[in-house]
């Protein structure tokens, strides 16, 4: 593939994955859910290695953690506990990749989101079955997210970035607080295609726009599309 031509091509590809999986979903077709789930991520972290001269490193390993628990996920019993240890990994990995380039700061737009995050799962907690140590491993998941999204609030401050790279990363992980709330209601509260579809609308979404953010704001040439 012509690296002039392979950053725009891979969009392309992961949001044609995206779309089958969403059709997928809606359609309860579960062999091709299963099948058209995972490879988005892969796809993401290989959009991120050959966009820029150096790679990513963290964030790609972030795409493969995500990767991992998508996998995982689909399999019942405790292997889930794997999956979220793999996604909680790759929140790691994205807010350091994003807190490490951010000139940090207190933003209130920051602390506000973190505190409504927690208040809206300690009143779901209260209509689920969940035992108390999941609790525990939900709290410090969601801990990782806000810290990550903290950092994308603090992007702002760094002037390098442009305005355009930075609204993306921030709205892509608005889109993962969104996904990862509805998905609370989908795993402990009830669950139907609809709610599932718009876990993964939400989910692709963001992952689709932090890479994408992460790009435009390292790419000096700000250009995905050759011409």
């Amino acid at each position: 593939m012509n690296n002039q031509y392979a950053p725009l091509t891979l969009l392309i590809i992961a949001i044609v994955n995206a779309i089958i999986h969403w059709n997928a979903i809606l359609n309860n077709n579960k062999m091709m859910v299963q099948l058209s789930k995972c490879p988005f991520c892969l796809i993401m972290g290989l959009f991120l290695f050959v966009s820029l001269e150096e790679a990513p490193i963290v964030f790609i390993l972030g795409y493969i953690f995500s990767f991992l628990g998508d996998f995982f996920l689909l399999f019942e019993g405790n292997i889930f506990l794997v999956g979220m240890l793999s996604f909680g990994l790759a929140h790691i990995c994205n807010a350091y990749a994003f807190i490490s380039v951010s000139a940090l700061s207190f933003e209130w737009i920051g602390v506000f989101v973190f505190i409504l995050v927690f208040i809206y799962w300690t009143i779901l907690k209260k209509y689920t079955i969940l035992p108390e140590y999941m609790r525990k491993i939900v709290y410090g998941y969601l801990t990782i997210i806000s810290i990550g999204f903290y950092g994308s609030v603090c992007l702002f401050n760094n002037a390098q970035w442009t305005l355009s790279s930075r609204l993306v990363v921030l709205i892509g992980y608005l889109f993962f607080i969104l996904s990862d709330s509805i998905l609370g209601i989908s795993l402990w509260v009830k669950t139907n295609s609809f709610i599932r579809f718009l876990v993964m609308f939400t989910y692709y979404i963001a992952q689709f726009l932090l890479g994408l953010g992460y790009v435009l704001g390292l790419n000096e040439n700000q250009n995905l599309i050759p011409i």
